[in-house]
C-alpha cells in the first residue's frame, strides 16, 4: 500500500485538521513510515485551506479557555506555545 493511499485512509478516522509535523509523527507511529512534508501538502493541501472537523466543539474550547485567561489573549498566546514546545 502507498503513502498515498494510507494518508487517505487514515484521513477517514482522524480528519483534515492537524498539521503536517503531527501527521509525520502519527504516521511513523502507527504504519512505520516516513512521509515527506511534500506528500502531505500534495494531499491535504494547505493547513490554512483544510476543513476543520467538529468546529463548535473547538470554538466552544477556545472561548472557554480566553475567558479563562480573563480575556489576555497575549497570555493564551504564551500558554498555548508553551503545550506546542512541550510536545
Amino acid at each position: 500500500m502507498s503513502n498515498a493511499q494510507i494518508i487517505r485512509d487514515e484521513l477517514k478516522v482522524v480528519g483534515y485538521s492537524h498539521s503536517n509535523k503531527w501527521w509525520q509523527k502519527y504516521l511513523l507511529d502507527k504504519h512505520g513510515r516516513r512521509v515527506t512534508q511534500q506528500q502531505l501538502s500534495a494531499l491535504l493541501g494547505r493547513i490554512q485551506d483544510r476543513p476543520v472537523s467538529d468546529c463548535e466543539s473547538v470554538h466552544t474550547a477556545a472561548r472557554n479557555f480566553i475567558l479563562a485567561c480573563r480575556n489576555d489573549v497575549e497570555m493564551a498566546k504564551r500558554i498555548l506555545l508553551t503545550y506546542a514546545v512541550a510536545t
